[in-house]
């Protein structure tokens, strides 16, 4: 029995870890969609991609050439 409500626990807590993930997920899509009634150019979408982008997953995931 302990071993039982042990391995629902363990369950559990990742299921919430999971679904915190998607959370966050989620909230930073709907965060990036908005940008784009503010595009007039190619240039300016990828400004400001970078802009919303690089706080978010940090700095260095935010590098490329």
């Amino acid at each position: 029995m302990a071993n039982a409500l042990e391995k629902h626990s363990q369950l559990e807590k990742q299921l919430k870890v999971e679904a915190e993930e998607q959370s966050w997920l989620n909230s930073k899509i709907a965060e990036i969609a908005t940008i784009y009634p503010e595009v007039e150019n190619v240039s300016m979408l990828a400004e400001l991609l970078i802009t919303k982008l690089v706080p978010m997953v940090g700095p260095f995931a935010g590098l490329f050439m």
